[in-house]
């Protein structure tokens, strides 16, 4: 089992105020946390895996027009 990180160890690595992180888990937005008694961690894997989608995800909204002016379906798959 990998080390888990905490809330300060997430920020860090995003480079993002510790508020930040707090905001996204308020929002829904961030990475899943794992609540450890009074303390929430984050496993990298689970990092890794939402820093993923916001990547497909900002694939996808720039897809380029077809010739015939018509946005290209997205066809990225998941990992």
């Amino acid at each position: 089992m990998s080390t888990l990180w905490s809330v300060q160890d997430l920020a860090d690595w995003f480079g993002v105020p510790v508020q930040t992180v707090h905001q996204w888990r308020n929002k829904d937005y961030g990475p899943r946390g794992v609540e450890v008694g009074k303390h929430v961690r984050f496993r990298p894997t689970e990092v890794e895996r939402r820093l993923d989608s916001l990547d497909r995800r900002a694939a996808c909204s720039s897809a380029r027009s077809t010739p015939t002016g018509r946005t290209a379906p997205c066809t990225l798959t998941s990992r």
